[in-house]
């Protein structure tokens, strides 16, 4: 009779540190933080008021005609922290933000803009003595006729700007197939990985440029456009000699044949993209001015500065959680102490009883 009073009790013993100990699952793309030498302000695209939503405070969004890059919120975006937000049901999951340009709204609003420039940018001080940038980002798209990162150099915040460096260049006229696209169904997103590059001089300040176009569509909506996030930019100093030819991250994938300095998307979901070595473009590829239709504006050019924000550094360059596991919540803890002292209760009756 003891025996078996004593593996019951071990038996509720172990199911009880089970509860408590064993991490869980989560739905969410967690990501490491960016390093803590980032220029940028607001890298993963929320907003300065209420961080549990997306925003694009920090950068400036040329629009035109009141048109240009929006956001985007969703429990498949990368996030280096849970974000407990109403996109995602209030729960606590990795709900991811970004900055979206596509022929569709954050709200499932058909809105097609085919062959229209969108401009992203974000001007940043540094010292002038460093002569090696660092880049790297996570994006995901569909097809997409131009998606780039640029960054420009000048002596005054206001300009005249001087490109310095291309170290991101995409065109992809296909989508991948169903269950294979890269930001759905848990997939992860791809990275650029941290891209190096040494020139001759500095500059006391950087314009970092995002700038999308996208094709026709085939269908209404889901079918072209670009989303990003977990933008980081960085200067140092060093003695190297400046690069003949600086390091790019060039992709010309097309549905017959890839170039090779490409991934194919569908790779891209499991495999990292490495960079190539590659000479960046030297010439802005023309806009593309569409025939007129009931969706497409007449792009007329405005700048619209956001709010600006103040430098709140970030956090180290750790390793997150791995994809599927989590930090156990105050709420599973609380469940887990409440069993416990249930239990000891009981016990301790039993014992009085006998």
């Amino acid at each position: 009779m003891k025996i078996r009073r004593r593996l019951g009790l071990m038996l509720i013993w172990g199911a009880m540190l089970w509860i408590i100990l064993t991490p869980f699952r989560v739905y969410g793309y967690p990501v490491p933080p960016l390093p803590e030498d980032n220029l940028l302000l607001n890298p993963w695209f929320r907003s300065v008021s209420d961080p549990r939503i997306p925003g694009l405070d920090g950068w400036t969004n040329v629009l035109q005609n009141g048109i240009g890059w929006g956001t985007s919120q969703k429990v498949d975006n990368p996030s280096p922290e849970i974000i407990v937000s109403g996109k995602c049901g209030f729960k606590e999951v990795y709900c991811g933000t970004g900055a979206r340009w596509a022929n569709e709204t954050a709200e499932k609003e058909v809105s097609s803009y085919p062959g229209v420039d969108v401009y992203l940018y974000q001007v940043v001080k540094t010292d002038p003595t460093h002569r090696k940038l660092n880049f790297s980002m996570y994006w995901v798209n569909h097809k997409i006729e131009i998606f780039e990162a640029k960054i420009y150099g000048a002596e005054t915040p206001e300009g005249p700007w001087q490109e310095v460096w291309a170290p991101f260049s995409l065109t992809q006229d296909f989508n991948p197939p169903p269950g294979e696209t890269p930001g759905h169904d848990g997939l992860p997103w791809p990275t650029t990985g941290m891209l190096e590059a040494v020139f001759e001089k500095g500059y006391p300040y950087f314009k970092l440029e995002l700038h999308a176009r996208y094709p026709e569509a085939d269908r209404d909506h889901g079918d072209v456009g670009v989303k990003v996030t977990g933008v980081y930019f960085g200067t140092e100093f060093t003695d190297a000699l400046a690069d003949k030819i600086p390091t790019a991250l060039v992709i010309n994938a097309t549905q017959s044949a890839p170039s090779q300095n490409s991934t194919p998307l569908g790779d891209q979901a499991t495999t990292p993209v490495k960079p190539q070595r590659t000479r960046p473009p030297q010439a802005t590829p023309p806009a593309v001015t569409p025939a007129p239709t009931r969706f497409r504006p007449t792009p007329t050019p405005t700048e619209t500065p956001l709010p600006s924000l103040t430098p709140t550094g970030g956090g180290a360059t750790v390793a997150s959680p791995p994809p599927s596991l989590a930090p156990i919540p105050l709420a599973r803890l609380t469940a887990g102490l409440l069993v416990l002292v249930v239990v000891l209760v009981a016990v301790f009756v039993r014992r009085r009883s006998n």
